[in-house]
């Protein structure tokens, strides 16, 4: 299921990279199916180790003076590709219409006219749906077609998906920031068009004027459903997240008490904070959280005015910041630097900066504009500076994409968008160069805006606002399976210091939301919250398999696997939910060694701890966990030896 020109990139023809790749686009009324071969080329660049290519091509259309440049990558050990399509230009005047541009257009070849399986998880919508998998399957002659809803990339729709076919298939990622759309159709028996792209693109460029495309990541596979999604995860760790000091990040474990505490009297005052920091240094927690609290106006008021309130935090957030750091532990601030209120300081002092629409309190900031991207960047950054802020907390709470396309004229269709989202880019961009150990925590409404462009610079610590309130561990439990297949780094919230609530929330790191003010609150549990979720972080490097579906029916288990080949060791995550009359699951554990010897460590809702010991065949015939209580938890911990 891939294409003759793909398989010579992945097999290192570099010659015909980027004459093989599968994109078109329509300029001044011609149709064009790849990088023009009859335009002048103008530039080529190649680059070469063990593991990754690169290659970069621009031609030129000689008459209108339009640069096309294709920027590859292709990660040889993965069998992957990665491109962006720029546009640039080069004449004195407007350049005709460009438009309908898909960076990738291409035909996979099908073995057969049997159904087309296309793997999906949901995008966030703060419910129950919230990245859950599900299945299409396309006919011959059927078509599925699939967006975001307004403009953030992962609102109720998610940029990462998986196409299987008779035992193999494509893995595919889009990165773009905005409002992009993917079609798969099946117009022609024994194959499957894959289109993908901005939903909609029709403009001139002026003199000078360079844009991008989305980001399209290809990988294929075969040989299971299940090995595919752990090399892409592989692929994820290798090269794609990002760097903190040239090293993957040290993911948090955090506090953050806004949603419970951000109406008391004096939590949200240099005082209070002061206080809350004793208090949460006592949970094993390692970064301290402050959300959007601090701010002139308060929240959603108050967005736009990046400045502390001068009677609740006479002095900054300084303060806060020393005591965080005396405690041993890393200080997390919120930001919405995309969207301005009516009234505050970005909204009145700089309208020029602000998307606006008739009768709306709310504003889009405009980082398509230099000066204003520059502002944002320098006010953003001194105040990361000034606080000593070590993770930059970035929310947005708008749908942009009415905003964006209000102002496109007839002949500019699409542009606001692109100029908006490449200054997005360059924003987080230029903070990271000047921080390099500064960690973005990529928000949106929760989980609404986690594509592949974001994940390059940014975690998604705050995966969907399901972990605003009490209550959704079931669901929580499902998005840890539906995110893990493509993304490796997410953080959930628990409100709860229970056993079953906190694990249902656990990954790689974790937050809370634990009412610490309460005269009786019990730190020791807490602190035994931590260290486990400590403890087990190794286990989330590693590879990812659902051992149950991902329902979050209350009447069901679910349970998940997490190993390290390298290391001979994992943990199995199950729950038993408050509805489930069975007392026992059979599952079917991957990877182990059948020659092996194991140690298994099974820890129960109260954590008690037993040990057993068997061989690896004995593990992979079936191993039984057995839970006796409904609304409980069992984590088994195993070490080969």
């Amino acid at each position: 299921m891939w294409t003759d020109e793909l398989r010579k990139i992945l097999e290192g023809d570099l010659e015909e990279t980027c004459s093989g790749l599968p994109l078109s686009f329509r300029y001044a009324d011609a149709l064009y199916n790849s990088l023009p071969q009859t335009w002048e080329s103008v530039r080529e660049e190649k680059s070469s180790d063990f593991d990754q290519c690169q290659i970069t091509k621009s031609v030129k259309d000689a008459n209108t003076g339009l640069v096309v440049t294709l920027e590859v990558t292709v990660y040889r050990s993965f069998r992957c590709v990665d491109w962006v399509v720029y546009y640039e230009n080069r004449g004195d005047v407007d350049a005709p219409i460009l438009e309908s541009i898909l960076p990738l257009d291409a035909v996979l070849s099908a073995k057969s006219n049997e159904p087309v399986t296309l793997h999906q998880i949901h995008g966030d919508a703060c419910n129950e749906q919230s990245f859950l998998p599900f299945q299409t399957r396309l006919y011959a002659g059927e078509e599925a077609a699939f967006q975001p809803t307004g403009g953030r990339s992962s609102n109720t729709v998610f940029p990462y998906f998986t196409m299987e076919h008779r035992g193999e298939g494509v893995i595919a990622s889009i990165g773009w920031t905005g409002q992009w759309k993917a079609t798969l159709s099946r117009t022609q028996p024994g194959s499957l068009n894959l289109q993908a792209g901005m939903e909609h693109t029709h403009f001139r460029l002026h003199p000078g004027e360079k844009i991008r495309t989305p980001r399209i990541l290809l990988m294929p596979w075969s040989g299971g459903l299940e090995a595919a999604h752990n090399q892409f995860r592989r692929l994820m760790f290798a090269h794609y997240v990002p760097r903190v000091g040239g090293e993957l990040p040290d993911v948090p474990i955090a506090e953050n008490n806004f949603d419970v505490y951000h109406s008391h009297p004096t939590w949200p005052t240099e005082s209070g904070q002061l206080d809350f920091v004793e208090k949460v240094a006592q949970c094993g927690i390692d970064t301290y959280w402050l959300d959007a609290a601090w701010f002139e106006g308060n929240f959603p008021r108050g967005v736009g005015n990046w400045f502390p309130k001068p009677r609740e935090f006479p002095q900054g957030l300084k303060p806060i910041s020393d005591a965080v750091h005396e405690n041993g532990m890393r200080f997390l601030v919120w930001f919405e630097p995309g969207r301005a209120h009516e009234g505050t300081e970005v909204w009145k002092e700089h309208p020029d900066w602000v998307l606006r629409l008739p009768d709306q309190a709310n504003g889009v900031f405009n980082f398509g504009i230099p000066e204003a991207r520059d502002w944002m960047t320098e006010r953003i950054g001194g105040l990361i500076d000034e606080f000593g802020i070590d993770i930059y907390r970035e929310d947005f709470n708008l749908d942009p994409l009415e905003y964006w396309r209000a102002v496109d004229t007839p002949d500019r269709q699409g542009m606001t968008e692109i100029k908006w989202v490449m200054g997005f880019y360059q924003f987080w961009d230029e903070l990271r160069h000047v921080r390099p150990n500064l960690i973005i925590d990529n928000c949106a409404s929760g989980g609404r805006r986690i594509d592949l462009e974001t994940c390059m610079r940014a975690i998604p610590m705050w995966r969907s606002d399901t972990s605003c309130g009490p209550g959704h561990s079931d669901w929580h439990q499902v998005q840890t399976i539906g995110l893990s297949s493509y993304i490796v780094l997410h953080l959930a919230c628990t409100h709860s210091h229970e056993t079953y609530d906190c694990r249902s929330s656990a990954t790689i790191g974790g937050v809370s939301q634990w009412q610490l003010l309460d005269a009786d609150f019990p730190f020791e549990l807490a602190l035994e919250a931590t260290d486990e979720l400590r403890a087990n972080r190794p286990y989330w490097l590693g590879d990812f398999y659902p051992l149950t579906e991902a329902s979050y029916s209350p009447e069901d288990w679910l349970a998940f696997q997490l190993h390290r080949p390298d290391l001979d060791e994992g943990m199995i995550l199950a729950f038993r939910r408050e509805k489930c009359t069975t007392s026992s699951l059979q599952v079917s554990p991957q990877r182990l060694n059948p020659d092996g010897t194991y140690a298994l460590t099974l820890s129960d809702e109260s954590r008690s701890r037993t040990n057993r010991q068997l061989t690896g065949a004995e593990i992979l015939k079936g191993l039984s966990l057995d839970i006796s209580e409904p609304r409980a938890s069992l984590l088994v911990t195993y070490r080969g030896s």
